[in-house]
């Protein structure tokens, strides 16, 4: 069972998720849907934002040689 606690800390969690998929959908070419084609200004801006989320979160970010954006997150070795 969830304590009431753990279920607030889970809806905050949840909104903070929400409203970084809303914002991250404010970087479209048109206003009424969402595009973001291959190396356009409203692509790298949606990875240069994702990129602070994950910096933020400790995690370590490159972009490859196609723009692809890749976190990682390190952790201590087994053993």
């Amino acid at each position: 069972m969830t304590s009431s606690s753990e279920r607030e800390a889970l809806d905050r969690r949840a909104a903070t998720l929400m409203a970084r998929i809303d914002e991250l959908a404010t970087f479209s070419e048109e206003a009424d849907c969402l595009i973001r084609r291959f190396l356009t200004e409203e692509l790298v801006a949606a990875n240069t934002r994702t990129a602070e989320w994950m910096v933020a979160a400790g995690m370590t970010t490159r972009v490859d040689a196609v723009s692809n954006l890749f976190g990682r997150s390190e952790s201590d070795p087994p053993g």
